[in-house]
C-alpha cells in the first residue's frame, strides 16, 4: 500500500455525519373563557403543526457535540414562534434561524414550588441512531399550502466533521404529512 493509501484508510471513520430529520404532528387548540356558559359562549379553534427535528448520526463515530442552524420561512411560522428568532431576507422572502443543539438538563428536584434543573449537558448521538433536539410550532397544513414553492433549509456542524447542508421543500413535506394525516383519519 502507498502512502497516501494508507493515510486515507486511517482517516475514514473518524468523523460524524450529520443530517436534520423532520417530523411533525398536526393539532388544534380551542381558545376561550372557560367560566362562560351557554350558547353564545365565544370560543376560537386554531391548528397548528408541530415540527420536531431529531438529528441522524449517519456516520461511523458518535457524535458528542451538534450545532443545527435551521432556516425556516417566516410565513410558515406561527406569530410566537417568529418573535424571538433572528430574521434573515434572502430572494424577497424573510426566514426565521434557529438554532438547535443536543443539549439536555435533568429534573433536580423543587424548590419555592419551582422546578429545579441541573447543569447543561451534551447527549452524544451514536451511529446511525438520532437524536431530537427541538421542535418549532408552524401554522397549519391548509395555510402552508399556498408557500409549497419555499423550503427549509439547514446546516449540520458535529464535532471538528465538516458541515453538512440540506434542503426540503415544503411541497415534499407537505405530501408526506398529508398522507401520515389521511392515514391516522383512516384508523
Amino acid at each position: 500500500m502507498l502512502d497516501h493509501e494508507i493515510r486515507d484508510v486511517m482517516g475514514r471513520r473518524q468523523n460524524p455525519k450529520i443530517s436534520v430529520k423532520f417530523y411533525g404532528t398536526t393539532k388544534t387548540e380551542t381558545y376561550g373563557n372557560p367560566y362562560e356558559i351557554g350558547v353564545d359562549a365565544q370560543r376560537e379553534t386554531k391548528s397548528f403543526f408541530d415540527l420536531k427535528l431529531h438529528a441522524q448520526n449517519e456516520g461511523g463515530v458518535f457524535a458528542k457535540y451538534v450545532c443545527c442552524f435551521v432556516l425556516i420561512p417566516k410565513a410558515v411560522l406561527t406569530e410566537t414562534s417568529a418573535r424571538d428568532a433572528k430574521i434573515l431576507k434572502e430572494d424577497d422572502v424573510e426566514h426565521c434561524s434557529f438554532t438547535f443543539e443536543n443539549t439536555t438538563r435533568d429534573f433536580i428536584g423543587f424548590s419555592s414550588g419551582r422546578e429545579q434543573l441541573g447543569p447543561v449537558r451534551h447527549e452524544p448521538i451514536l451511529p446511525n441512531l438520532s437524536g431530537y433536539i427541538g421542535s418549532v410550532r408552524l401554522c397549519s397544513l391548509e395555510e402552508m399550502e399556498e408557500f409549497k414553492e419555499l423550503s427549509i433549509r439547514w446546516i449540520a456542524h458535529a464535532d471538528n466533521a465538516p458541515p453538512t447542508y440540506g434542503e426540503i421543500k415544503l411541497e415534499e413535506f407537505l405530501i408526506v404529512n398529508k398522507r401520515a394525516s389521511d392515514d391516522e383519519e383512516a384508523k
